[in-house]
């Protein structure tokens, strides 16, 4: 991962540093990690995995979890890691950019899970708003729904209790005409 990562810089670096102390030009040290990175990674392609041996993958998923304080779960965990690289390959080919963690304070390992599809990590306005809802019509609204200030620097005096309540139903209204031109859309589902 990571550290692995860091250390090959490091040591690709230390060599750099020996090549130019020869007095090797810095294109030709270049040229020369382009042409060694190409031929490992022929040499990765002739060694991969084939995607479908579910107890390789298994093993190489228990394997990468060495060490990260996962060992309570690592076999839960090495089966929704092989699912989530069975779901997005394609041709042999697996695009990592398709698979998302998406991690939880509080949650017990054990509770992790496999999505095929999106997940949305926004709360519920209200507690009485359903938790999942089947076939979706999603508004994406790029701005709060709510009444915009005017621009104008103003002050609004209100002398009697009826005149606040009847500004709030009117904020409401103005509101309500908003959301119900969603729902007029098809929405059943609003993000903003």
């Amino acid at each position: 991962g990571t550290t692995t990562a860091v250390i090959i810089a490091g040591e690709l670096l230390k060599r750099s540093e020996e090549l130019l102390d020869k007095e090797i030009h810095p294109t030709i040290i270049a040229l020369g990690y382009r042409q060694a990175a190409q031929k490992a990674q022929e040499i990765l392609e002739s060694i991969s995995l084939d995607s479908s041996d579910k107890d390789t993958l298994m093993k190489v998923a228990m394997t990468a979890m060495t060490g990260k304080g996962t060992e309570k779960a690592r076999e839960p965990l090495a089966e929704l890691i092989v699912g989530a690289v069975n779901q997005v390959e394609e041709d042999g080919k697996v695009d990592i950019e398709q698979i998302k963690i998406e991690s939880k304070d509080g949650a017990a390992i054990e509770d992790s899970e496999l999505v095929s599809g999106v997940i949305v990590d926004k709360e519920r306005v209200h507690p009485g708003m359903p938790t999942s809802i089947e076939n979706a019509k999603i508004a994406l609204v790029n701005s709060a729904i709510e009444v915009k200030e005017t621009e104008v620097d103003a002050e609004i005096r209100i002398a009697d209790p009826a005149q606040m309540q009847a500004f709030i139903e009117q904020e409401e209204a103005m509101i309500k005409e908003m959301i119900d031109g969603l729902v007029d859309a098809g929405a059943n589902v609003l993000f903003c």
